[in-house]
């Protein structure tokens, strides 16, 4: 440690740290009046009047002494200004690492009204520049940001594993706006609309088909370490050439973090929900793998029957009592078939109140693999009489 001594007369220097309101600790020192001294630097003793003060290496938590102050200490002093920024700003700041997939100054013909309207955002229709002057929907949240000091960081990270995905079951991330304090996601237009539209007005649905391309992309999530948290027929669309496509995952999550309630409407879509997170304590369970395989056996519910699940019970907060019930959703009086059979075995598994008793992705996807197999190996033999 340097021995400088302090040129101030009637004053003694200690060694203190300083908390700030943010958090951060800082080492400085702290003037005690006192006779005229000669100390070295480890007691911060002045010894002459009216010359200059040079501080260096004065010990403590933070080494470093009153460098810690100013912004002679960039990481410091990076910190201390980020804090004070407001989360709108923050956020902003944090999207300049996607600059690439920002469209904010190349959405256009914007419709007045939303085309679709739910919990917590509205779809607008549009057309991009950037993407050849394509129809797009642009899905804004509706929360707001400064309700959470995680936000930012929540949304920074879902926009940013979002635009990495890259599957046929997956619908793709285009892009991101800002709208004021409000962000908003730019995706395809679909056509086709969701699934749970799709199969409401058409009776010729291949279940098993559409069961293996929703399966395959949760499939893909899960090998990614990707929780969708919200999976429903209404969060999966059709593509032009009637592949299912994920969508929508992640928003549980920002919407979770940016609210001061943990209520079951806000952890995601009650008659979706796996039991365990239907629990009793404010902090309840978290979304899982697991309960992703709950909700994908209510989705494969909604494409045997086209109705959602406890269609019989209006209002969601009885469905959230009938489900820590142990009350699951009855067998539809007609099956499909072999296949029909099968769906619904699936839908049990999935359903196992238990988590760890339920199936995994790799094991439904390769159980409808195989009868897939079979049927079309069956169809290939020819019947001798």
């Amino acid at each position: 440690m340097t021995k400088t001594s302090y040129m101030i007369s009637g004053y003694r220097a200690v060694p203190a740290t300083y908390r700030s309101p943010q958090g951060f600790i800082y080492s400085g020192i702290q003037w005690v009046p006192c006779g005229s001294y000669n100390y070295p630097l480890e007691n911060a003793a002045p010894a002459e009047a009216n010359s200059p003060l040079i501080v260096t290496n004065l010990g403590g938590p933070q080494a470093g002494g009153l460098e810690s102050y100013g912004d002679d200490h960039p990481e410091r002093s990076r910190g201390y200004r980020d804090r004070t920024l407001t989360y709108e700003e923050q956020l902003r700041k944090l999207l300049k690492g996607l600059r690439s997939i920002d469209l904010s100054n190349d959405i256009y013909d914007q419709t007045e009204h939303f085309h679709a309207h739910g919990g917590s955002s509205d779809v607008f229709k549009a057309k991009s520049r950037k993407l050849g002057n394509v129809d797009v929907a642009v899905k804004r949240l509706r929360f707001h940001i400064y309700r959470n000091k995680d936000v930012s960081k929540i949304i920074f990270r879902e926009l940013r594993v979002w635009s990495k995905l890259s599957h046929p079951n997956i619908l793709p991330l285009l892009g991101y706006v800002m709208y004021g304090e409000y962000p908003a996601l730019v995706s395809k237009w679909m056509v086709r609309g969701s699934v749970r539209e799709y199969i409401e007005d058409r009776t010729n649905v291949s279940i098993m088909q559409m069961t293996r391309g929703i399966v395959a992309g949760l499939l893909y999530l899960h090998n990614e370490d990707i929780v969708h948290s919200d999976l429903k027929c209404e969060n999966i669309f059709l593509s032009d050439s009637g592949e299912p496509l994920l969508a929508d995952f992640g928003i549980s999550r920002i919407i979770t973090t940016t609210t001061a309630t943990t209520s079951t409407n806000i952890k995601g879509s009650t008659r979706w929900m796996a039991v365990e997170l239907l629990s009793d304590d404010d902090a309840g369970e978290t979304h899982t793998m697991m309960t992703d395989i709950w909700a994908f056996g209510m989705v494969v519910y909604e494409l045997l029957t086209r109705r959602l699940p406890f269609f019989e019970i209006k209002i969601d907060v009885r469905v959230s009592l009938a489900i820590m019930g142990g009350q699951l959703p009855s067998k539809p009086p007609s099956l499909d078939g072999e296949d029909g059979q099968l769906l619904w075995q699936i839908c049990q598994e999935c359903w196992r109140r238990n988590p760890f008793d339920r199936p995994q992705a790799a094991s439904i996807f390769l159980k409808i693999l195989w009868c897939e197999y079979v049927a079309d190996e069956m169809e290939r033999v020819e019947v001798v009489p």
